[in-house]
């Protein structure tokens, strides 16, 4: 049997190059919030989902709270996201696999991430979904790479440790540039908007 899922939604960025919160910015297509979209595609399909923020208390935490999503702070969040998702993977329970999800790609899809925790679970290797061979998000990693994890340090989450072990990840071709497309700025947000 599989072990269980704990998606870890890193909702704690500064947003600098967006010129405001980016996260609390509306989807057209959907009418919601960044972040909420991205935690709402994870929800239905893991034990749990830790959505870590930098101040429980900031706009992203009350706007995720007024949809019922529960945050978790993420006391290091400040130091780089590598922080926030070792917080992230010391709130979790032992023996689980995680699914690591940025909270600016709001055009990933359930079915997308579905595909990324059925290939971790099948193959027990990391998972990782390609556009045009470019590496993307969401991230499977099972439990084995836990410690591993929790040695992270810096600003660029968890490539070290899929750079470490390219011989055991399992890349998915992915036929939709969801997995790449982030909101990093205005134009971003109006360029998805008029798409």
């Amino acid at each position: 049997m599989p072990n269980l899922v704990v998606a870890i939604v890193l909702t704690a960025g500064q947003s600098t190059r967006f010129g405001g919160n980016k996260l609390i910015a509306k989807l057209a297509e959907s009418d919601l919030p960044i972040c909420v979209q991205t935690t709402r595609m994870v929800v239905p399909l893991v034990s749990q989902t830790l959505v870590m923020v930098s101040d429980p208390t900031n706009d992203t935490s009350k706007i995720l709270n007024s949809y019922d999503i529960t945050v978790t702070f993420s006391k290091n969040a400040t130091k780089g996201m590598a922080y926030t998702l070792v917080d992230g993977i010391r709130a979790s329970p032992l023996d689980v696999d995680f699914l690591v999800v940025l909270s600016d790609m709001p055009f990933v899809t359930t079915k997308i991430a579905e595909l990324i925790i059925q290939g971790m679970s099948s193959t027990g290797k990391i998972t990782v979904p390609l556009f045009n061979g470019e590496m993307g998000h969401p991230v499977g990693f099972p439990s084995v790479y836990r410690d591993e994890l929790l040695k992270l340090e810096g600003d660029i989450g968890a490539k070290a440790v899929i750079q470490y072990h390219l011989s055991n990840v399992n890349f998915i071709e992915i036929g939709n540039d969801a997995v790449i497309k982030d909101i990093d700025t205005r134009e971003d947000l109006r360029l998805s908007q008029s798409n």
